[in-house]
């Protein structure tokens, strides 16, 4: 027999903004349960929430109806970098990754960088020049080529990169709070492993 006090499954749900159905509820024999359920449940709607608030700001760039698993360097194309920018604009308090050098661009220009510094202080000037122009084409190089992080090149990825991960502690104490209340237990007899009928009085 699981968790099948109605009283019970209205004050989770209500404190932590879920529903839970009648088919989890009964396999729910242990306040371990009632956490674990209530920990994915909870993730699982703050990404829809995140995928929501994404899709939102993607139709507000002109990209509608994105596929979850579509990657944001082919969506945005050449534009990629300016396009992701404007969407961390529009994600507004939430925050993405930035916009990371791919290629050779980068180690072209750091070098090129570090031998005009040399060329400087032996007084080379020509040479300086060329490192000079080597870095400035390295630069401009890897800024063509700056990528969108693949950690999160995807709407999918990135909707959980924006979910918050809720504290295991907090909801355990939450938890422990309502049974408690609910079931009017003395100080001791509440634990995360025993069984709500058998151990816990519920009836």
């Amino acid at each position: 027999m699981g968790l099948d006090s109605v009283a019970l499954v209205l004050a989770f749900e209500e404190e932590f903004g879920i529903v839970i159905p009648d088919a989890a509820a009964e396999k729910m024999r242990t306040p371990r349960d009632v956490i674990d359920f209530v920990l994915i449940e909870r993730q699982r709607v703050a990404q829809l929430d995140a995928m929501k608030h994404l899709t939102e700001a993607l139709a507000g760039l002109g990209f509608a109806n994105v596929q979850p698993d579509l990657s944001f360097n082919q969506l945005f194309g050449k534009l990629r970098v300016i396009r992701w920018q404007e969407l961390g604009k529009r994600l507004a308090p939430l925050s993405i990754p930035r916009d990371v050098p791919h290629g050779a661009g980068g180690a072209v220009a750091g070098w090129s960088f570090l031998g005009g510094v040399i060329a400087l202080f032996i007084s080379q000037w020509v040479l300086a020049g060329v490192c000079a122009l080597v870095f400035t084409l390295g630069w401009m190089w890897s800024s063509s080529m700056r990528r969108i992080p693949d950690n999160v090149d995807t709407v999918e990825k990135l909707a959980a990169h924006l979910t918050r991960p809720f504290s295991e502690s907090e909801i355990a104490e939450t938890v422990k709070a309502i049974v408690i209340e609910e079931l009017g237990l003395k100080e001791g007899v509440y634990g995360e492993e025993k069984d709500f009928v058998r151990d816990l009085g519920l009836v």
